[in-house]
């Protein structure tokens, strides 16, 4: 933060969004975002205001919108003339995963904040090295791992098979990858054997029998009848149903 005059300091935050333009509209190519310009802009207006007037009053709090395309390379580009033509000194965004990646190594050269809430792949929960000043704003895929992990634990589950679509979306983005890696990644933490069976939108209509016999084949147990109290799960130390399936 660079002080302006007096007790002033300036923060100048870069905020990378894709934007919904008259372009995509008119052409009828209807493009996904997880996140977009005209989705966040209300939430950013109140925030500014709270920002000046509670948190940072003796602060200069300004921001600089510029539309991402949820490109890798539009990205990185533009992370670099917010640096050092703006003299921005905070990003909001990326939020999609792939420029994020290459914004935040930018950011962690510069040491500068970087909050999303994209990032939602495990890989960005090394704070070590990597992403030092990364803050991601919503639960990542380790944190639905663990979600997971509290179910097997609570119904004393012990293999599983992790059935996901391996459909990318428009950016080939694997969204249901990436929260299938952060559940593999806690079980394989806890030893719990899995295996994870992916599918695309294509070959799941033609071939969910075979998917099925071999889901049944990794994650099914025998299920015990016998004389079991309220607080009892059925199967206990034999239970091992357990398929877990992600798709858009």
């Amino acid at each position: 933060m660079d002080d302006i005059e007096g007790n002033q300091y300036e923060v100048r935050m870069g905020v990378m969004l894709p934007t919904y333009n008259e372009v995509y509209v008119k052409s009828g190519y209807h493009r996904y975002f997880p996140y977009f310009a005209q989705m966040l802009q209300p939430a950013l207006e109140i925030a500014m205001k709270k920002v000046a007037n509670e948190i940072l009053p003796f602060h200069n709090v300004t921001y600089v919108p510029v539309d991402s395309q949820c490109s890798v390379e539009t990205t990185q580009i533009l992370a670099v003339e917010l640096r050092y033509e703006e003299h921005c000194n905070v990003f909001l965004g990326p939020m999609c995963e792939y420029p994020l990646a290459t914004v935040g190594r930018f950011s962690n050269h510069w040491k500068v904040p970087l909050i999303t809430c994209g990032g939602l792949s495990a890989g960005y929960s090394n704070k070590v090295k990597q992403w030092r000043t990364l803050t991601r704003m919503q639960g990542s895929a380790d944190k639905f791992g663990y979600s997971v992990l509290g179910l097997f634990r609570q119904n004393h589950w012990n293999r599983s098979a992790l059935f996901y679509d391996a459909t990318p979306n428009d950016f080939g983005i694997l969204d249901c990858y990436f929260h299938m890696g952060g559940v593999s990644r806690i079980m394989g933490f806890q030893h719990i054997p899995h295996e994870a069976i992916e599918f695309t939108t294509n070959s799941i209509k033609s071939h969910m029998r075979r998917y099925l016999t071999r889901i049944s084949l990794t994650a099914r147990g025998k299920y015990q009848h016998a004389n079991h109290s309220k607080h009892n799960v059925p199967g206990n130390s034999q239970g091992k149903l357990m398929a877990v399936r992600f798709s858009d």
